[in-house]
């Protein structure tokens, strides 16, 4: 499941996600790492990487908003005489 999340991060960071792409994985590591310190079993924490996945899944599938609108960086402006 591990290899999975990565290559669905490294997509996500290409898509144009960047440092957004890292979040869940970060936060699942933090919470995983928490649970394992406690004595939690991993078989319990199993929905935290399939949330991952699907968090992950998600970004791949969509691009980030932004407030640029790059579609006008093609535009020819032309100048009368």
């Amino acid at each position: 499941m591990g290899i999975i999340e990565i290559i669905l991060t490294i997509v996500a960071w290409r898509k144009g996600w960047k440092w957004y792409s890292l979040i869940p994985i970060s936060v699942a590591f933090i919470i995983g790492a928490i649970c394992g310190m406690s004595g939690v079993s991993p078989n319990d924490v199993i929905w935290l990487d399939i949330l991952v996945a699907i968090v992950l899944i998600i970004m791949c599938d969509r691009k980030p908003k932004s407030n640029i609108d790059n579609d006008n960086d093609n535009i020819e402006i032309k100048k009368e005489s």
